[in-house]
């Protein structure tokens, strides 16, 4: 994420904090007229309740640019962000002071900063809309093109891009394109030689890599840009050896728990797949993970008998083969239980690029550049790929999904893993509007 993208969500969620205490404010007076010792109290007492309600909201991606090309689905979703905050403030109340419950303060600090959190978030976007920086893009790629579109049609990142020009044009002209009027520039690096004759001259701008613009504009990675150079110094190149052990502890332990929790359940879910249609419960095929080797996965079956005999070998939308429960089960993610077992025995985590089947696998291989640099970490149970890009079903869209797979290499901490985690969870509830 680029500094001017951390200071907008830092001043966004400064401007959420102080929202939340004039809603505090509102909904004690309402409560208790004017007293200073109950004001000056609770914003003691209900400051952990608004960092928690913070990080939520920052796990729950309400300061993501992204999700504003759909205001219904927006707003839908910071309608149940406030119901999960609203949980999470009584579930404090109720552990850290069983005696002290203020139910119509609460009530009214819920409706009114949900209220005016709307309110505050309209307003910001539309001045950042009012604020777009000139960019210009130097580059022969077409991507360039795609992003200046993607930009004009999604003014709230904040960039307003009027041209996009070959490094050829931009130093033939470069007097045209003062530093004072397009103070940013976006350039491809792997053009060697204009960045040589570039560098030369007097400038001012401010410049950014095509590739990292890419990346911070569509959370992925542009897979048409890739090159050795670029995956040494962003994936080969880091050391996370601590991560890896406390994920593999996190992964062994929860794994364990989720065991336990789920088994009762088990048969329940194994006599509504027996009911639903003719074959077995479980279905068991063979993966590609860790060092390419394999494995084989278990889910739960959702899906008829020997589906993969008749349609093709990647899930469709509406995909007919799907059962009843089968759309139950992936629905709330309970065909994934299974694999729980994989994460065990050390073969999937719950957090990582999703499993491929081997004929894919080496159809991908074939077709979609670096590829094999997938198999660097465990395939997941759960993915960024897979929340950002569900329905894979050509070779060009399993194209798209892997530059959100090398987004997650490039940028795999406990932080991202636990954003996967709570957007699963959320999209749960989400209302689907497409």
């Amino acid at each position: 994420m680029s500094l001017r993208r951390k200071l907008r969500t830092i001043f966004l969620a400064f401007g959420d904090l102080i929202v939340f205490y004039f809603s505090l404010s509102l909904a004690i007076f309402l409560r208790y007229s004017f007293q200073k010792e109950i004001l000056f109290s609770a914003f003691y007492l209900f400051l952990p309740i608004f960092l928690l309600w913070l990080l939520i909201f920052y796990l729950g991606r309400i300061y993501d640019l992204n999700l504003l090309k759909n205001r219904f689905s927006y707003y839908n979703r910071i309608f149940f962000i406030f119901l999960i905050s609203v949980l999470v403030a009584i579930l404090f109340f109720y552990v850290f002071y069983p005696f002290y419950r203020p139910k119509i303060v609460l009530l009214f600090l819920s409706l009114f900063s949900y209220f005016f959190v709307n309110l505050w978030h309209l307003l910001f976007y539309h001045f950042i809309k009012t604020q777009r920086i000139k960019t210009l893009i130097i580059s022969e790629k077409g991507i360039a093109f795609k992003i200046k579109d993607y930009l004009t049609q999604n003014p709230q990142f904040g960039y307003d891009v009027s041209e996009v020009l070959t490094p050829e044009q931009f130093l033939k002209d470069l007097e045209k394109y003062p530093s004072n009027f397009y103070p940013l520039l976006v350039i491809d690096f792997s053009s060697r030689g204009f960045l040589d004759k570039f560098l030369n001259r007097d400038f001012r701008y401010q410049i950014i890599d095509l590739v990292d613009f890419y990346e911070m504009i569509f959370q992925k990675i542009p897979v048409e840009l890739l090159s050795l150079e670029w995956i040494a110094k962003n994936i080969l190149n880091k050391n996370l050896e601590l991560y890896e052990v406390f994920k593999r502890i996190f992964d062994f332990l929860i794994a364990f728990i989720v065991l336990i929790i789920s088994l009762p359940f088990w048969p329940i879910i194994a006599f509504l797949i027996k009911i639903s249609s003719p074959g077995p419960v479980f279905y068991i095929s063979k993966r590609i993970g860790l060092g390419e080797k394999g494995f084989l996965i278990y889910k739960f079956r959702t899906m008829i008998k020997n589906a993969s005999e008749i349609g093709p070998p990647w899930t469709i939308e509406n995909d007919p083969r799907i059962t009843k429960i089968g759309k139950f089960l992936r629905r709330f993610h309970l065909d994934e239980i299974p694999q729980i077992i994989n994460v065990l025995k050390g073969e999937m985590s719950f957090i990582g690029p999703r499993p491929e089947e081997e004929k894919l696998v080496e159809l991908y291989k074939k077709e979609i550049p670096f590829y094999h640099i997938r198999f660097l970490v465990k395939p997941g149970i759960l993915g960024w790929a897979q929340i950002n890009y569900p329905h894979t079903a050509s070779v060009e869209e399993a194209k798209e999904k892997f530059g959100y797979d090398i987004f997650y290499l490039k940028n795999r901490n406990l932080v991202l893993d636990l954003i996967i985690l709570f957007r699963v969870f959320i999209s749960i509830f989400e209302i689907k509007t497409h």
